[in-house]
């Protein structure tokens, strides 16, 4: 929370910020923020979202017929363990119109040492309490699975931004992963180097008081909770934003309804340390529609009431989009724009196969071609 004039999480009494003031996801941006907390293991208390073990690490080839990773109910170290979890996309003019994530995440680490990484991708994970394929070898709580055909995600797309605090949090280290195959494998390839300046940003808080805590709070390196307008620990929250255009991923790769982004704890420093503990939830970067078409259902001549309905989804607030239509009812194509998301079909010959495509006129995605076959 910056106060009421900075773009930020919180805004208090404005209401603007990415977050409402009761931990929801602002409906302004489109499309909208995310915000969660994490299970944690302080005390005697267990986290159901840990890694179990030290198999798992972040190279694995976690698709449905690799090594997908094992989770367990669990504890570990205070600096592996993660609380409240963000996460923002957002256009920005500056240089033309290039696509930004902005990232953040709060441990229980009191001296500044931890390791965090942020991995998004565009096939998503998945986890799941079985895998026919693996299962009886490895036996889990359940498995994260990777759902991209490059060894569970998809290359040259899928990446993970990573953040290593270490001497007390004196010394951070940033670096920018993309998967890409490699020889004989894939694996994530650092590259940082690549990037022009001023594509990525890393903000650590490192201030005597800490960061002060939003109006849904935070939580204390004890476990216990901080109630607003506290402060945080010095060292507990840090934030990454970074320029996706920057390094050369094409924005129609990102028109997906079906992305994740992970949130993970490492042991130490090496990207391959054993991973500890982790956030996984569904986070689109550009707004992407779904195309579903719905009609009156099958009916019989002597109920047709005069003309029928086929709506394809509605617009949400904030944004525009082109309906483009196909049926017997029209020689060619037929349009419609937000908000018609309707059409008309008045004249009983005109039943068949109808089909839509949706397209977001914000982001440039679109979706479908979706059908419906209108019976009499």
């Amino acid at each position: 929370y910056s106060g009421p004039d900075a773009d930020d999480w919180a805004q208090g009494a404005t209401f603007t910020g990415v977050i409402l003031n009761n931990g929801d996801p602002n409906p302004v941006f489109v499309p909208p923020g995310l915000y969660e907390r994490d299970e944690h293991w302080a005390g005697n208390s267990q986290d159901s979202t840990s890694f179990d073990g030290g198999s798992n690490v972040n190279n694995d080839d976690i698709s449905p017929m690799g090594d997908p990773w094992t989770v367990t109910t669990g504890s570990g170290p205070q600096k592996n363990d993660l609380t409240d979890l963000y996460a923002n996309a957002r256009v920005f003019d500056s240089g033309g119109d290039h696509i930004w994530i902005i990232l953040g995440a709060m441990t229980r680490t009191a001296n500044g040492n931890s390791h965090v990484d942020f991995e998004w991708n565009i096939a998503g994970f998945e986890n799941v309490l079985e895998v026919p394929a693996f299962s009886a070898d490895r036996a889990a709580d359940s498995y994260i699975v990777g759902l991209g055909p490059h060894a569970g995600r998809t290359a040259n797309v899928d990446f993970i931004i990573s953040a290593d605090f270490t001497n007390g949090g004196s010394t951070v280290e940033t670096h920018v992963r993309q998967w890409q195959w490699l020889v004989d494998h894939y694996e994530y390839v650092d590259i940082t180097d690549t990037l022009p300046a001023g594509s990525f940003f890393i903000c650590a808080d490192d201030s005597e008081l800490g960061a002060p805590v939003p109006p849904w709070g935070a939580i204390a390196p004890d476990g216990t909770p901080v109630d607003y307008p506290g402060n945080a620990t010095p060292y507990q929250f840090a934030e990454i934003a970074v320029d996706l255009t920057a390094f050369g991923i094409n924005p129609w790769d990102l028109c997906t309804t079906e992305s994740t982004i992970m949130f993970k704890t490492r042991s130490s420093q090496e990207f391959t340390a054993e991973l500890k503990d982790f956030g996984l939830y569904p986070f689109p970067i550009v707004s992407t529609p779904r195309c579903v078409l719905n009609g009156p259902g099958r009916m019989c001549e002597d109920e047709w009431p005069g003309s029928v309905e086929l709506c394809g989804p509605e617009t949400p607030n904030g944004l525009d989009y082109k309906y483009v239509w196909f049926g017997p009812a029209w020689a060619d194509s037929f349009v419609t724009t937000s908000p018609d998301s309707c059409v008309t079909i008045s004249d009983i010959a005109d039943t068949g196969l109808y089909s839509l495509i949706v397209r977001d006129l914000t982001s440039g995605c679109w979706a479908g071609p979706c059908d419906y076959r209108l019976i009499v």
